[in-house]
């Protein structure tokens, strides 16, 4: 049988009766071949991708490298590179685009890249931030305040030796970038604490001391700065209240006589006018007390006046007690006054 004859026999019906039937093997044929098909997938089904995982894969990348360099790199720096974090965020957006736009392919957002992601650019930039917070609270801050304070101390010493100034202290804003005093700019605020003791009179004798001070922390300290004065004086008088003045800027600082007598304040002011007023009082009340004495001695009492000088001793012993509560009156001061009531007048009587 040639080649055509078999060709036909084949497509008669029936040629294929000898075939296999179900549960058998099928017969050998030089023309047979079984289908290949794979298990599980379908044919031409989408392939599932996660975005995220590629820029997941960069950062993790990038950042073990940076720490790397810092590591075995000299000079690498690290929080430069942690300025570029950001970039990462610029990636991971640029990749969900992409997958949204490509055919073909399902693309589904990785959260936990995402999130991981965010973890490293929020941890890169407080990396990236602590240079400056070095700098405003950082050793090298102290050193330079130290170093600006000493400065202005040893150029104001000479000159203020003889002034009557016992101490003299200051410190800067933590942001300046001056190293020395004479490099201060308009961006630096400067605080001087000036103490000085002597003999003031009034406030005018204190604010005339005060004048020389003034005048050599203007000539010192570089006129862009902004500079503040807080001078104390201790009064070495008796009797007589201490004094401070508090003065920021060039005009307050170079200001006349009168100005700067008018900022003079006294610190104990309030004070000497409240024991002021209790002496007034008490005076007032040991007349009073007097007065009854007098009436008593010349006879000349009744169950009134009795009644009467017993309620002026009362509210001259309140009165002692009132300025005790209010911080007026120390406690040595008002066992004098009651001894004096006492021995003068009698015990407190009652209500």
């Amino acid at each position: 049988m040639n080649e055509n004859e078999m060709n036909r026999t084949a497509d008669l019906p029936g040629a294929d009766a000898d075939a296999a039937a179900p549960g058998e093997a099928a017969p050998h044929s030089e023309f047979y071949q079984a289908p290949v098909s794979t298990p599980g997938k379908r044919p031409n089904a989408p392939i599932r991708r996660r975005t995220g995982t590629l820029t997941l894969g960069l950062a993790l990348i990038l950042v073990g490298g940076c720490i790397l360099g810092y590591c075995f790199v000299p000079g690498f720096n690290l929080f430069a590179a942690a300025k570029l974090s950001p970039l990462l965020l610029v990636l991971m957006g640029l990749e969900i685009l992409i997958g949204s736009f490509l055919k073909g392919d399902e693309y589904r957002v990785n959260f936990g890249s995402v999130l991981l992601c965010l973890i490293l650019v929020g941890c890169s930039l407080c990396v990236a931030v602590i240079p400056m917070f070095w700098d405003y609270y950082g050793p090298e801050s102290e050193q330079r305040e130290a170093q600006i304070t000493s400065e202005l101390s040893s150029t104001c010493y000479d000159q203020l030796k003889n002034s009557g100034v016992t101490d003299l202290d200051s410190h800067l804003n933590r942001y300046t970038q001056a190293e020395h005093l004479n490099e201060l700019t308009a961006a630096d605020d400067l605080y001087v604490n000036v103490d000085l003791r002597g003999e003031y009179a009034d406030a005018a004798a204190f604010a005339r001391a005060c004048q020389p001070v003034l005048s050599v922390l203007t000539q010192a300290v570089p006129s862009a700065a902004r500079q503040s004065v807080y001078l104390e004086g201790t009064n070495t008088l008796d009797g007589q209240p201490d004094y401070s003045v508090s003065l920021s800027g060039l005009y307050q600082m170079t200001a006349d006589l009168d100005t700067l007598t008018s900022l003079v304040t006294a610190s104990d002011s309030e004070e000497a006018d409240a024991l002021a007023q209790w002496e007034q009082e008490l005076n007032d009340r040991q007349a009073s007390l007097e007065e009854w004495e007098n009436r008593l001695a010349n006879d000349d009492e009744s169950t009134d006046d009795e009644a009467l000088q017993a309620a002026s001793l009362r509210k001259a012993y309140e009165a002692v007690q009132k300025l005790v509560d209010s911080g007026l009156l120390d406690d040595e001061k008002a066992e004098t006054a009651r001894r004096y009531l006492y021995e003068t007048y009698g015990d407190l009587p009652e209500a």
